[in-house]
């Protein structure tokens, strides 16, 4: 009888650990959705703004990747790697629109605040771009480490590939 209070006392503190690293991985994933619906929004003006500034189809307005509702449990990690792909063509759209514009001298004043306003996009966008990486290394660092690493395992949480 002398065991029973020890045993329940080392099995109550493993629930208490389990359950705190349960919330940190939900805590981590809640801040890479904050961080897509972000990159997300930014996305989606740069995109209207792209189309009002450029008549061809050079520039990848895609956005796919934020057709889903992303605050929503839509919005899983397990298909991080369908986001990665966009997270990748918008990097190549930042770009893009970067080249394309420093290559022709806009004549008109309209043009020239909306190509102003395009670079404050890119630039904000970039900055989204470095905290969804930040946030999803974090996630990893947290889901490959113990005793993370064990909750991560019994509820099917892996690590991201960004």
């Amino acid at each position: 009888m002398g065991w029973l209070p020890i045993a329940l006392a080392v099995l109550g503190f493993a629930f208490f650990i389990a359950i705190v690293n349960y919330n940190s991985i939900q805590a981590r994933k809640e801040a890479i959705m904050l961080a897509f619906f972000n990159l997300c929004q930014t996305a989606r003006a740069r995109n209207t703004l792209l189309k009002s500034l450029s008549e061809e189809e050079l520039l990848n307005n895609d956005t796919l990747g934020c057709e889903q509702d992303i605050m929503s449990d839509n919005f899983t990690l397990k298909h991080f790697s369908n986001y990665a792909q966009y997270i990748r063509q918008e990097k190549k759209s930042i770009e893009n629109s970067q080249l394309l514009f420093r290559a022709n001298k806009p004549a008109d004043r309209e043009t020239r605040k909306k190509i102003k306003s395009l670079q404050v996009l890119n630039h904000r966008q970039h900055i989204h771009l470095k905290v969804l990486g930040r946030k999803v290394r974090e996630y990893n660092q947290l889901v490959t480490s113990l005793p993370t690493k064990v909750v991560a395992q019994l509820f099917g949480y892996k690590p991201l590939q960004f």
